[in-house]
């Protein structure tokens, strides 16, 4: 029943009598032909069950039987009033969880009714066939292009097998693994009458086919076909006992058809030069097409900076990729961290993205593998932000204690590249000591031209390449261009060796960036007469501050990226010295419209970016492509930032990245409440460049009515992911560059975002400084910096207790507020049609609820949508859940304390599921404590201690209720004010504005209506 329905139920009133009585029917026609069970029974419902009794009475005891659940402490009164009513009351201890799993119990013994159907005839079901598809691709050995090709084109036909095929990698785990598949199929290779695999550590190992049969986890298979390059000798395959098809290397043109005649025409032998083993055996039958078929190849989900493309054609490094694969797996039971050292651009981190992918497409490190680039994270709270992202833990108050308490025991890997950036920064010890505990959670890898000297590591040196390692690089570059016999002891020796330094990231850059026609010759002399020799000491000191012992290495990047840089054309190196402003690299399609909206300024009469110099740039290896993600690498970055600072047109530069920022910023505002989740995904992989053009816009020549609204946007977004420490370092570097107004604007979006941040205390000290409240109404909000100031004031000033103040600020000046006004809600201004006109959150969920209209399984969906690093709204929304049903100790526990708030909702929760008394008080007394300053929960967690104390029968009830009561009056909690006056005096009655009036009688109905009106014109 409906709230209203259940009013005109027990209408009295002479106008409401059509529909009492036609209520009345209604139940007693239900009442005759089924079981009711009443749920949320008090002695006023009394007279409901007895009109149910009358029913059964007039049908002689023949309907129902009928149930109602009441409350232990009311089960006495109500059978009373009853006076014999054959209903039969069924008893539970508490309202929320235990009412709910009393309720589950109940459902777990419904009674299913019984249906007399005449079934038809039908069809046996033909169950759908279950495929494995296994391959083997060692982590050790190179696939060469004909094989690459056999592969695709066998995987290509196999899609067209109408069933769901498991795709594996072929190794003796995932073999024992094949219980109950009616098809194998393998692709490998034979050497020496072996089958390859894969061993524990993704390497090769050869295996006899008799072996490999034997490790096939069923016997009851119907067919097993093996693709291999070359048929293995017959005694090899004479101890088979499965029914077994072996295909030697077949062209494109025979393994077009090869499902058909397999699984349609069902015919084995009707191939040439093949090994057929038990034929009679081979059960094929015509395959039913599923609603499903597809290949299903379960990964590890990449990080974005990891693309699979990027090192599809990995050259050399056989030992290394095998060693660092086997070192990296083992960490997986052992607390340590592998350490990858080398010189710069020796393949440090091409290694370890090769077999981060590897390990990915196998489906290892389930909890996800993340990567972390240190070359732009200044200090230690950006360091521990970026790796405990790992475990969306990035602002939790106390990540380490979180992770004791709470780790999931999935396996990760986390990566971090450059890890030398962050040797010398003051807080090393700090980042030493937080890789040396993270360990324990992760398998931890990362590349360093130095080791890290901390317990636990490993260290693996990477050697530098072999001059024949060299040669192969160099030519797989200039692969349409034939080297001379002479010029391989030139190129081998005087450029390899000498020059490059055998580098791989010098080689690379050296040959996509090599004019056409150029010949080896007037390539040495190039880079001996017009680089190597005019490099001085200051220049490679400007590019490269790390240390490295060997000179000659860091010469040859230089010179090599110096070489490339040259032979860009003026578009192709304002480009590349422009990405050096987006440490977090800049999406393809957004990159392009970096000037668009600039058409009107002379100096912006033309792209700086096109299609054409960003492809240019690619081939060149002048930028990375990780997923449609543009971005240098970090040794190239840095050689773009310093040639940008040697511009004479610096700030179109600056104004230029400036303008994609904010235009970016625009857009996600803009979809944030169509698809909330997608739109802080994309700000938080963006956030290093949001932060990065805080610092530079201030060369520019751009008004504060720009400026000022885009850092209260970012500020917004920074609160959403919780992740404000950083914004608010940069932001505070700020505060100087601004006078007046505009200075006390920016002031006040700092403090609001420390406040945010939990530095209740400090921040709202020092902005009571910078705006009084009475002050407030003189500031004008047709102007950005005013308005921003006075939105920023108001929110604070609102979670302190001022809420009667702002909520007539809202009136007088007709604001509009993002979402349901908090400052409505705390007032008791509870408008449904209001609650409903905006999207899910939590005011929203905390209006409806207190209305009463709000279930937990709305508010459960919505949790499961929400964002994962949204720590600050999945805590506060899982309290208004709680609200309601409590949650399960489990998953409070696992929620993400990120200030004093949600440390206080945190332990309210713990203390609605909490049993001993004693914990249960320390818990009120916490949440209290820690919520002082967000003073309508802190008012409302005394509410709750109170309630606690009234039930246990506490001497502490009386003061805390009064002071309880007191606050809510004092700062006009009307709500609250409602619940103290039912815990003394429970009538029943329904809350009610009326009965709570405002001072000078205030009503905000006309303003709530305006803001229904509005909101309805926004959605339109």
């Amino acid at each position: 029943m409906t709230p209203d329905g259940y009013k005109k139920l027990y209408a009295t009133d002479a106008k409401t009598e059509v529909d009492y009585k036609a209520a009345l029917v209604t139940l007693r026609t239900i009442s005759r032909n089924k079981s009711l069970l009443f749920i949320g029974c008090s002695l006023t419902d009394a007279e409901l069950l007895a009109e149910i009794h009358q029913e059964q009475v007039l049908f002689s005891d023949n309907t129902g039987p009928h149930y109602a659940l009441v409350h232990k402490d009311e089960e006495k009164n109500i059978r009373t009033k009853l006076n014999g009513a054959n209903i039969k009351l069924i008893a539970f201890d508490a309202f929320g969880e235990p009412l709910v799993k009393l309720i589950e119990a109940l459902a777990d013994h419904a009674p299913v009714k019984a249906t007399s159907t005449i079934i038809p005839p039908q069809a046996p079901v033909i169950q759908a066939k279950k495929f494995a598809l296994l391959l083997a691709n060692p982590i050790n050995q190179t696939q060469d292009s004909l094989e690459k090709d056999r592969c695709g084109a066998l995987l290509k036909e196999f899609k067209k097998i109408p069933c769901v095929i498991d795709q594996l990698s072929l190794s003796i785990e995932n073999l024992n693994r094949l219980y109950g598949y009616d098809y194998v199929l393998i692709i490998s290779r034979v050497v020496k009458n072996k089958v390859v695999i894969e061993n524990e550590y993704l390497c090769s190992q050869n295996l006899e086919i008799s072996e490999l049969e034997d490790q096939i986890g069923s016997e009851s298979v119907s067919g097993i076909f093996i693709f291999v390059d070359q048929l293995p000798d017959e005694s090899s395959t004479a101890k088979l006992k499965l029914p077994t098809l072996i295909f030697p290397s077949l062209e494109k043109k025979q393994i077009t058809g090869l499902v058909f005649k397999l699984f349609t025409r069902n015919k084995v032998g009707d191939f040439e030069n093949i090994r057929l083993i038990h034929s009679e055996a081979f059960k094929l039958s015509q395959l039913t097409s599923g609603s499903n078929h597809y290949i299903d190849h379960k990964k590890t989900a990449l990080p974005d900076n990891i693309d699979p493309k990027t090192v599809r054609n990995f050259i050399g490094r056989i030992n290394d990729l095998e060693q660092i694969c086997i070192k990296t797996l083992s960490l997986e039971n052992e607390s340590g961290i592998l350490t990858i050292k080398g010189s710069g651009g020796i393949g440090k981190t091409t290694i370890i993205k090769k077999i981060a992918v590897a390990l990915a497409e196998r489906g290892y490190f389930a909890g996800g593998i993340y990567f972390v680039d240190g070359e732009f994270i200044t200090d230690f709270q950006q360091f521990k932000n970026k790796v405990a992202s790992a475990f969306n833990l990035e602002q939790a108050e106390d990540a380490e204690q979180h992770l004791r308490e709470h780790y999931d025991h999935q396996p990760r890997l986390i990566i971090i590249d450059n890890l030398e950036t962050l040797l010398y920064l003051e807080d090393a010890p700090q980042i030493k000591a937080f890789l040396s505990f993270i360990c324990d959670y992760a398998a931890l890898v990362v590349t360093s031209r130095e080791v890290l000297q901390i317990e636990g590591e490993v260290v693996y040196e990477m050697r530098p390449c072999t001059t024949d390692e060299a040669f192969e690089l160099f030519v797989s570059g200039i692969s349409e261009r034939k080297i001379a016999p002479d010029d391989v002891e030139l190129l081998r020796q005087d450029i390899l060796e000498n020059l490059l330094n055998n580098n791989p990231l010098a080689i690379k850059l050296i040959t996509r960036n090599m004019p056409q026609g150029k010949s080896l010759r007037a390539l040495k002399e190039e880079l001996e007469t017009n680089l190597f020799s005019k490099i001085s000491e200051a220049e490679l000191e400007l590019f490269d501050n790390k240390s490295d012992l060997n000179i000659a290495r860091k010469k040859s990047v230089y010179a090599s990226i110096l070489f490339s840089y040259i032979h860009l054309n003026e578009d192709e190196k304002m480009a590349f010295e422009l990405l050096s402003l987006f440490p977090d690299g800049v999406d393809i399609e957004a990159f392009k419209r970096l000037d668009s909206d600039e058409k009107k300024s002379a100096s912006f009469n033309r792209s700086m970016i096109t299609d054409k110099v960003i492809k240019s740039l690619e081939n060149k290896s002048m930028l990375e492509n990780n997923n449609g993600k543009i971005k240098l690498q970090s040794i190239v970055g840095k050689f773009a930032e310093v040639q940008l600072h040697q511009r004479d047109n610096l700030v179109r530069f600056y104004k230029n990245a400036f303008e994609y920022n904010r235009s970016l910023s625009f857009d996600l505002v803009k979809h944030k409440e169509k698809n909330e989740r997608l739109v802080l995904q994309i700000f938080n992989s963006q956030q290093g460049n949001f932060l990065k053009s805080i610092a530079y816009c201030r060369h520019l020549d751009v008004f504060s009515e720009v400026v000022l609204p885009y850092f209260d946007e970012l500020s917004h977004f920074f609160i959403d992911i919780c992740s404000l420490k950083s914004f608010i370092r940069e932001l505070s570097q700020r505060s100087e560059d601004f006078n007046g107004m505009d200075k006390r604007c920016l002031d006040s979006i700092l403090l609001h975002s420390r406040y945010f941040d939990g530095d209740f205390k400090n921040a709202f000290e020092e902005l009571k400084q910078v705006v009084a409240l009475e002050a407030l109404a003189s500031l004008d909000r047709s102007k950005n910096n005013e308005r921003i100031l006075a939105n920023k004031t108001l929110n604070v000033y609102e979670m302190e207790g001022d809420v009667f103040y702002v909520a007539k600020y809202g009136v007088e000046n007709d604001v509009n507020w993002r979402g349901y006004p908090m400052s409505c809600l705390y007032l008791g201004e509870l408008n449904r049609e209001l609650a409903e006109a905006w999207q899910s959150e939590f005011s929203t969920f905390e209006v409806l609820a207190n209305l009463g209209l709000q279930g937990y399984e709305e508010i459960d969906d919505y949790l499961a949508k929400l964002y994962d690093k949204a720590h600050l709204e999945r805590m506060q929304v899982s309290y208004a859940r709680s609200k309601i049903v409590p949650l399960n100790r489990e998953k409070i526990e696992k929620l993400v304390i990120v200030n004093p708030y949600t440390r206080g909702l945190k332990c309210l929760m713990l203390a609605f599921v909490e049993n001993d008394l004693k914990k249960i008080k320390e818990l009120y007394q916490q949440a209290i404590d820690q919520l002082r300053h967000i003073k309508y929960y802190y008012v409302e967690a005394v509410y709750f201690y109170a309630k606690f104390l009234q039930q246990q029968d506490q001497d502490e009830f009386e003061n805390i209720y009064s002071q309880g009561l007191a606050l809510a009056q004092k700062h006009h909690y009307r709500f609250l004010q409602y619940r103290f006056d039912q815990l003394r005096n429970p009538t029943g009655k329904a809350y009610s504005t009326l009965d709570y009036p405002l001072p000078n009688n205030e009503d905000f109905t006309d303003y709530i209506q305006k803001l229904i009106k509005k909101r309805k014109r926004d959605r339109h």
